[in-house]
């Protein structure tokens, strides 16, 4: 009976080694995999305030894009409007200059006017 007991003792010690190695194994894993699970939180972070960071630059771009374009629809309006003034007074020289030379060529009636 003592080999039989010793036999079972042994048979008992090498399935509780059995578990305890399983039992490691399985925390290693659970270990590594929460490592890895980190990591790629990390990175996943890193990756959003990347976006964000370049979702500022596009937005503060698109701010000074649009103020650009305000500035040069502007020119644009001031242009115009010295063209239309310069045209109106091309307009204005041109009228006078009729009616300078209007006046001119009828003498008579500058002088029966008067």
């Amino acid at each position: 009976m003592n080999l039989q007991a010793e036999k079972k003792m042994k048979e008992a010690d090498a399935a509780a080694k059995q578990l305890q190695d399983r039992e490691q194994k399985v925390e290693d894993q659970a270990i590594s995999a929460v490592r890895t699970a980190k990591a790629q939180v990390s990175q996943a972070q890193k990756e959003v305030k990347q976006m964000q960071d370049e979702l500022r630059q596009a937005q503060a771009d698109a701010i000074q894009a649009r103020a650009a374009q305000a500035a040069a629809e502007e020119q644009v309006a001031k242009a115009e409007m010295l063209q239309a003034a310069q045209a109106q007074s091309d307009i204005n020289k041109d009228m006078l200059g009729a009616l300078s030379s209007v006046r001119r060529s009828n003498p008579l009636e500058v002088a029966a006017s008067q």
